[in-house]
């Protein structure tokens, strides 16, 4: 580590003297120019000089978080959309469609799925113990031909195969040929699925029931004004209005009826998520310091820095990764939230779990109710190690009760993944690794 520090170290510090010895010099653009002048007219104010007072009528200047008037301010808040004059209006007949009177206006729930890119949900209604049903922004695939299980843009037959391939040709080879055949095979069929993305969807806007790749909206603002395009993630095309209704176009025709402006609005539906289901007890909030708890006040030898609470030293929060996936069922956290992270485990275990077989084995408890959120029948359990307990909102919950240090242990197992007919993921031992870092 400090062999590699040092260069890096060294480079960084002549990196730096450069760029301090060019503005010096003045700089050769308009930034650095500004810079220069704005230092150069600080140095001949005389120093006991007084600032100048404020007006009667001015109101000091607040200052703006880093995100205001960025791409990142709309996370989670509830806004309407504009282009044009012709607000974006609610879903009539399975599809939005615009509207110049803003009370007939859409309004969104922005649900952020990475940095500056949304789910735009409009509405989301569920009886107890269903999953619910979604209605959102996004473009249509009416065969449910373009995802996989996870709401990814890939192919999924392809990781199967691969899987199965690998079983064959460690049981077979050298004596059969035929589980090299099923690899390449499976290679075949998983280049396939990784050219879909450039297959032409010619894409349909509509109101899509459940959150996926379709329907992400990328958010990227023109130039200085107060106003955004929107790109989906799939298509690349920009969302746009016409009198005719919404529209999908190329980004170099970028214009006034594909730039919009978001208004703040209200009644937006909440979007789903698990609760942590808890109540602090204490008007001040958990205790972050030891000197904070009452039974230790004054007791000698305490520190001012002494943290109060305890330390899980052994976890496996990134399992569900490990010996090529499709093992552990559960992930701390999904881009589309609780209904994807933690929604079924027939993906990884079966109908009712009977292809589960570590989880069977090492449950002892047989087949199981696969449906998690919202009603968890069956899983999460006490005794379930393929099932996992670390959703980020239920380790939230377990910081307020205390937990200060979570300890994950990273762990992989070439030759079980290599047999593994479900993985999806490269059974190398640094990409396991890297995957669960």
């Amino acid at each position: 580590m400090a062999a590699e520090f040092r260069p890096r170290g060294l480079a960084c510090f002549a990196l730096a003297g450069l760029v301090l010895a060019l503005s010096g010099c003045g700089g050769g653009d308009s930034g650095s120019d500004a810079v220069a002048d704005e230092s150069g007219a600080a140095a001949q104010q005389p120093a006991e000089k007084e600032p100048p007072q404020a007006g009667a009528g001015s109101q000091p200047e607040a200052r703006a978080y880093a995100w205001k008037d960025t791409r990142y301010q709309f996370a989670n808040g509830c806004y309407s959309l504009q282009a044009d004059g012709l607000y974006v209006s609610e879903v009539a007949d399975g599809q939005y469609s615009v509207t110049p009177d803003a009370g007939k206006a859409a309004r969104f729930t922005m649900r952020p799925t990475e940095l500056g890119s949304y789910l735009m949900m409009s509405g989301f209604s569920r009886e107890d113990s269903q999953v619910g049903q979604f209605e959102l922004l996004g473009i249509s695939d009416p065969g449910g031909e373009f995802l996989d299980t996870g709401g990814h843009f890939i192919g999924e037959l392809s990781y199967l195969v691969s899987g199965l391939g690998d079983t064959v040709n460690l049981v077979l080879d050298p004596v059969l040929p035929l589980g090299g055949i099923l690899r390449e095979l499976g290679e075949s069929l998983d280049f396939a699925g990784g050219q879909l993305g450039n297959v032409d969807l010619l894409p349909r806007l509509a109101a899509v029931d459940r959150p996926s790749d379709l329907a992400v909206w990328k958010l990227n603002k023109h130039e200085a004004a107060d106003q955004y395009t929107m790109t989906s993630a799939v298509t690349g095309l920009l969302l746009g209005t016409s009198e005719e209704g919404l529209t999908l176009s190329s980004p170099s025709l970028r214009n006034a009826a594909n730039t919009f402006t978001f208004t703040e609005a209200e009644g937006c539906t909440e979007y789903p998520e698990a609760g942590l289901n808890l109540e602090v007890a204490d008007s001040r909030g958990p205790a972050i310091y030891l000197k904070e708890v009452d039974r230790f006040k004054g007791i000698q030898g305490i520190d001012n820095d002494d943290i109060y609470g305890y330390v899980d030293t052994h976890s496996h929060i990134s399992a569900y990764e490990f010996i090529g996936g499709r093992i552990n069922y559960g992930a701390p956290f999904h881009k589309f939230g609780v209904t994807h992270a933690l929604e079924d485990c027939e993906v990884a275990h079966g109908p009712w779990g009977t292809t589960g077989f570590l989880e069977l084995v090492t449950s002892g408890t047989g087949p199981h109710d696969t449906q998690g959120w919202p009603s968890f029948n069956d899983w999460p359990r006490y005794n379930s190690l393929q099932h996992h307990q670390s959703y980020y909102r239920w380790l939230e919950r377990a910081h307020y009760s205390g937990m200060k240090i979570l300890v994950n242990h990273l762990v992989h197992n070439e030759i079980l993944c290599r047999v593994n007919p479900q993985k999806q993921n490269d059974c190398d031992p640094m990409e396991s690794i890297l995957l669960q870092i």
